[in-house]
């Protein structure tokens, strides 16, 4: 997928990015959780043909501002898509949502029922459906405390911030002299770019890798492309989740072509947040985005099916290169 041209407009001090295509009478389609306008980069190119269409970034999602106090329920949304059209000067206008979006579409169609022609909702909220249990707790550091449960529940203890400075035969000394006994040590140090990396001459980090700029080249080789466990983009401490490295792939890809043709190269910006899910081994997975965790099977089921989608692309483009 080509990096999604978008335009902006600020509604009460912050950010609203959104996608527009097409002429005619207007449509506007609201995303849910946790996903963002690029929900619809399939739909809208269809709708375009026939309708002017809209996809907004909801407050906290995409690339809409994110501010850490601001009131981002179904009802400050309802009221902040409503200023949106106003922005963008729709007096009415068709609303597609999905998930939570629908919330904030029902609640325009309530409250701004003569900015709405057509409602469409699709597998979306209504009534006391939402927020769902899994949603109550918000706060990342619950999530943390979530998952020390679960290994509590299974006779495991868990020990954070603490370095251990040797090994005296079945027990571990930490730095303060504490002795932890132990029949198995795991070291989990984390991600580390490979040594090859340092080896190239270039300059590097201590443990994340080539150093690049936000055009994914080298900061002394521009012939050099790096991403996702090797690089290390400077201005920004990135964590290592795989999602990083699959959205650089698609500007390295696109740079390296512009480059060979000597065309201007796109600059890559990362998302302030990010899906992680962690399978649990039971059935369950911890899903976190942003400030919002949720654990339960629907978190294992979204991994499931995030992953095979992914496998799946690999699948189809190796078909078609035997071919």
């Amino acid at each position: 997928m080509k990096p999604t041209q978008y335009q902006v407009v600020h509604i009460d001090d912050h950010r609203i990015a959104y996608d527009r295509q097409g002429e005619g009478n207007p449509v506007v389609l609201i995303h849910g959780i946790p996903t963002s306008r690029l929900l619809w980069r399939n739909v809208m190119p269809a709708l375009a043909k026939a309708h002017q269409v809209f996809a907004p970034d909801m407050l906290n999602y995409g690339l809409s501002d994110k501010p850490a106090d601001a009131n981002v329920s179904i009802e400050a949304q309802s009221r902040l898509m409503a200023k949106l059209m106003d922005q963008l000067e729709l007096k009415v206008a068709d609303s597609v949502a999905h998930d939570v979006g629908g919330g904030v579409a029902q609640l325009i169609a309530v409250n701004y029922p003569e900015r709405v022609r057509k409602l469409v909702l699709i597998d979306t909220v209504s009534f006391d459906s939402w927020p769902i249990p899994e949603f109550l707790p918000l706060q990342e550091p619950g999530a943390e405390r979530a998952l020390q449960r679960k290994l509590t529940r299974r006779g495991l203890v868990t020990r954070t911030r603490t370095r251990i400075v040797r090994r005296a035969g079945e027990s571990l000394i930490a730095e303060d002299g504490s002795r932890i006994d132990a029949d198995v040590v795991v070291l989990a140090l984390g991600l580390e770019a490979n040594p090859l990396v340092h080896e190239m001459g270039l300059p590097t980090h201590s443990k994340n890798g080539l150093r690049i700029n936000g055009r994914l080249y080298s900061i002394a080789d521009q012939r050099v492309f790096a991403g996702g466990d090797c690089a290390a983009m400077e201005g920004f401490d990135l964590p290592k989740p795989g999602v990083f490295g699959v959205r650089q792939a698609v500007y390295i890809y696109a740079n390296l072509l512009a480059s060979s043709d000597g065309k201007p190269l796109a600059e890559y910006t990362p998302q302030k947040r990010y899906l992680a899910i962690l399978n649990l081994g039971d059935g369950t997975a911890l899903s976190t985005w942003g400030p919002f965790w949720w654990n339960g099977r629907s978190s294992m089921w979204l991994k499931d099916h995030i992953d095979r989608r992914f496998l799946e692309g690999y699948r189809r483009q190796d078909d078609r290169t035997r071919n």
